[in-house]
């Protein structure tokens, strides 16, 4: 773990950089006048007094926990997050919930909750909460929503480190929404990412070291062409100075996860 991943202030944003990506899918999901909300507020009023579990409650009054329910819980819960939400979700809340992208979100929700309770941010930097997140971009992406797939992906590569064997998946996924939203500086970022994730693995698997070198080599080359992005691009890359070998550099013309010689598309700076 990182010394940023030990910083109270890096663990609080990135809780509240999750909480709001789960608001704005659920602003499509629930409208304020959701019939829901009325059950919502009976099985609350029913589990509180009775210290009984939220599921138990929903039980004893005869209503499943379905999908639309779980929606319109997440919404009034991360509403009032700042009120001591993370307490009574982890008091009071449904623990689970149905499958699908309201499941995925619930289970987000939870780690979230348990980080916060603990301080110790452990929580958010598993495979597991890096995978919930990786889910909701690809389900973000489905409906449309690329700047949300793109915040998702960002998040859970803040949440792990270039040791992680997700990290090139997660770092190739990001690269790709950056690229095909043509953000330069977005772009600097990921492509580093990618080079640093890449020259890890080379470090193991020599047959690896050209393309760790194609990687690096395009990772300055998007760096040289933002200025917004360079002091954190570059901080991602200089890491790598261990892992391989030194060679004269030489010209690069396309994409590192390109097989052939074909020209990447090379978006221009907004």
């Amino acid at each position: 773990m990182t010394a940023a991943q030990h910083d109270e202030q890096y663990i609080a944003a990135a809780m509240k950089q999750a909480r709001d990506i789960l608001k704005g899918i659920l602003g499509k999901l629930v409208s304020a006048d959701d019939p829901q909300f009325g059950v919502l507020q009976a099985i609350c009023d029913a589990s509180v007094p009775a210290g009984v579990t939220f599921r138990e409650a929903a039980s004893n009054l005869g209503h499943d926990i379905t999908p639309d329910l779980v929606a319109v819980y997440l919404t009034w819960i991360i509403d009032k997050w700042e009120r001591g939400g993370a307490a009574y979700h982890r008091t009071a809340g449904p623990k689970n919930g149905p499958a699908g992208v309201t499941g995925v979100m619930l289970e987000i929700v939870n780690e979230i909750a348990a980080a916060e309770l603990s301080r110790s941010g452990a929580e958010l930097y598993t495979a597991e909460f890096r995978g919930h997140l990786h889910e909701l971009a690809g389900w973000a992406e489905a409906d449309g929503n690329a700047p949300m797939a793109y915040n998702a992906m960002v998040l859970a590569l803040g949440c792990g480190t270039r040791h992680d064997a997700d990290q090139e998946a997660l770092a190739r996924g990001a690269l790709r929404l950056a690229e095909d939203a043509d953000k330069p500086h977005q772009i600097a970022v990921c492509a580093a990412a990618v080079a640093s994730a890449i020259a890890w693995a080379a470090a193991g698997m020599p047959e690896r070291r050209l393309e760790a070198f194609d990687a690096c080599e395009y990772a300055i080359q998007r760096i040289a062409r933002t200025s917004k992005a360079q002091l954190a691009a570059a901080a991602e890359l200089r890491p790598i100075e261990g892992d391989l070998p030194r060679r004269e550099p030489r010209r690069l013309s396309r994409r590192p996860d390109q097989a052939d010689a074909k020209p990447s598309l090379e978006g221009s700076a907004r």
